[in-house]
């Protein structure tokens, strides 16, 4: 005898399953498509380093052998090497430049700092004209009774040169005079309000200090030093224009204002001089970047912002020859139609949808023109600087992998997946420049 299948007991509930299987295989094919698959990129390195997000700067040697990076170095408490006069509850840390191979990434040397003196990050670097020397600075923010420092290595042997101590505050920019018989380098004291700047030069045969200069300016917001060190750009709060002041007479040499929309009065919180200072790029508050053309003391061109930009301005870096501008910003790739049908059918299971993780974008200026070229984007991180190569052909990508990797793990950087080092350190990404005219 054939007993009745039970409604209640059917296969409807297998169908109903299947269908719900069917639904979520369909969802995690359109979000596959709306987020995309790696395209191919001219990604060719990637180094992960021994520091923390934002805490140093990287920096070629001339001849774009040897590159510079910051590193940082924990002592745990108690251990041997732990510095005398610390208290060893609260740790230590160390300032390092590690030495690389530009090519490989390979580390070749380490040059460090006093670990009593502390250090949370590593800047500036800057190798002197000839490739000979490289010179670092130690920065502790938290370390209010240490003296700023910088240290001068000769890059062949390791050795300590000098040790230029800097009692007007901590450096925020360093350069080499064109033909590397002086060193400067623009401090900032951290109390007292308007902030005091001042330029401070070394002779480097003998590295004693020569008359320096304080900048005539009050409540200065922005600076920057031209290349070879005889110009200094600078605004001030209050005031819209860009002041170009000499070096070392303190005399205003020219005010160039940016466009502004009536009425406002914003000045430039980030500027950077072409290579050969015939170029400031002033990048606004609002989000614009203006090409201010310093013999003639005019704007030359003003690039609009990206809509969909996350970065209140942009990374700059300029190409060897000065000719070729590099935009670095970060934004969420946009929702297209397989992300919004991906999200509804994930809402209907009851799951939330995987985020998109931000995504780094370089864009390439022509500096005579102000046009966009060309440019790229994949890079799974937010951009914090941007460096050339001495031949333009290598753009260094300085980032911080996503909050969402683990220690040790692997993070996606377009074709390739590098490892995060402690605590997330960031991350250099080198990749091959496209064709754009550098020189």
């Amino acid at each position: 005898m054939t007993i009745p299948e039970s409604p209640r007991y059917g296969r409807k509930p297998w169908r109903w399953a299947s269908l719900a299987l069917g639904l979520l295989g369909l969802a995690g094919v359109l979000t596959w498509w709306s987020l995309g698959w790696p395209s191919p990129k001219p990604w060719r390195l990637s180094v992960a380093l021994n520091t923390f997000y934002d805490a140093g700067e990287v920096a070629y040697s001339p001849d774009g052998r040897t590159i510079a990076t910051p590193g940082i170095r924990m002592i745990p408490p108690f251990a041997k090497d732990f510095p005398k006069g610390l208290i060893p509850e609260y740790g230590a840390s160390q300032g390092i430049v590690e030495l690389r191979d530009a090519a490989t990434g390979a580390k070749v040397k380490d040059l460090g700092f006093d670990p009593l003196h502390g250090a949370t990050s590593v800047r500036p670097i800057v190798f002197s004209p000839d490739g000979t020397l490289v010179v670092a600075g130690d920065w502790c923010e938290q370390c209010s009774q240490s003296t700023p420092l910088l240290k001068v290595w000769e890059v062949a042997s390791g050795r300590l040169v000098a040790t230029l101590e800097l009692p007007t505050g901590s450096p925020r920019e360093v350069s080499f005079s064109g033909d590397g018989r002086i060193f400067l380098a623009l401090t900032e004291t951290q109390t007292g309000w308007p902030t005091p700047h001042r330029v401070l030069r070394w002779e480097t045969a003998t590295w004693t200090p020569i008359e320096g200069m304080s900048i005539p300016l009050k409540g200065v917001y922005a600076t920057a030093l031209a290349p070879g060190g005889d110009l200094l750009a600078a605004t001030q709060l209050g005031e819209n224009p860009v002041i170009l002041i000499e070096i070392p007479t303190g005399r205003e040499m020219a005010r160039i204002t940016p466009t502004m929309p009536p009425n406002v009065i914003a000045p430039s919180p980030n500027l950077r001089f072409s290579p050969d200072g015939r170029t400031v790029v002033a990048a606004k508050p609002l989000g614009e970047v203006d090409l201010l053309d310093v013999p003639t003391g005019m704007v030359r061109a003003s690039i609009p912002r990206d809509k969909d930009r996350l970065d209140t301005f942009p990374k700059i870096a300029f190409s060897p020859g000065g000719r070729t501008l590099a935009l670095g910003d970060t934004y969420l790739p946009a929702e297209d139609t397989g992300s919004r049908l991906a999200r509804a059918l994930y809402s209907l299971i009851g799951v939330n949808m995987p985020q998109p993780t931000i995504v780094g974008r370089v864009t390439f200026v022509d500096v005579a023109t102000g046009r966009r070229q060309s440019g790229f984007d994949g890079v799974q991180s937010r951009l914090t600087r941007l460096t050339f190569s001495p031949d333009g052909r290598t753009l260094v990508i300085d980032g911080n992998p996503p909050a969402v990797a683990a220690a040790g793990s692997g993070v996606t950087a377009g074709l390739a997946t590098v490892a995060a080092g402690p605590d997330n350190a960031r991350t250099l990404i080198f990749w091959d420049v496209p064709v754009v005219p550098l020189k």
